[in-house]
């Protein structure tokens, strides 16, 4: 890291796993891998975000603007796509996209969710979008969850919505479809 410090991937998967805890997977485990050489969280049991984890999910965007790559082995990420096993280089962020995505979908309602809180996940899909790569062995399973979030931004545009929101959505939908995804054929219709 730019501070000097070094992070294991151990590391980074204890602390995704008490952020999912915090943010309100009450069910999120560590787990095996299927080859049986690593850990991967499991997720599960989503309810809503509790009010002492709003502080954290405000600051989500953030974590997934920031610059610095790693190498990620796509079975730290529970990617069916582990033949090899081998890493591959991605932004630091890229690690807890999984839980920021699960989270986002599983809301009930996220007009319930306070201004700033839906503000601050809807920065965080737009940089989740703008600056990492979907098509990673390490993230490629996660279309379908980000569909799904695509999906749910743009149910937003039809209600009644600030228009810091509004526009940060509208933003998020334009990037998605400018990156030329293999996908948006699906969201557009």
């Amino acid at each position: 890291m730019e501070s000097g410090g070094e992070i294991d991937l151990t590391s980074c998967l204890k602390f995704k796993l008490y952020l999912a805890k915090i943010i309100g997977f009450s069910g999120a485990r560590m787990v095996s891998t299927f080859n049986g050489r690593a850990f991967s969280i499991h997720m599960d049991g989503f309810s809503t975000f509790p009010q002492e984890s709003l502080s954290c999910v405000n600051e989500f965007a953030r974590v997934f603007d920031a610059p610095y790559p790693f190498d990620l082995p796509p079975s730290f990420m529970n990617s069916p796509f582990t033949d090899d096993d081998r890493p591959c280089r991605v932004l630091i962020g890229s690690i807890w996209i999984d839980v920021v995505l699960g989270a986002f979908c599983a809301v009930d309602d996220l007009l319930k969710l306070p201004a700033l809180t839906l503000k601050s996940l809807l920065e965080a899909l737009m940089a989740m979008i703008f600056k990492h790569d979907f098509n990673s062995p390490a993230l490629r399973h996660l279309d379908v969850l980000l569909r799904k979030a695509l999906r749910r931004t743009l149910d937003l545009l039809l209600v009644d919505l600030s228009y810091d929101s509004r526009q940060i959505a509208l933003s998020i939908i334009e990037i998605y479809i400018k990156r030329g995804s293999a996908i948006s054929g699906a969201l557009v219709t």
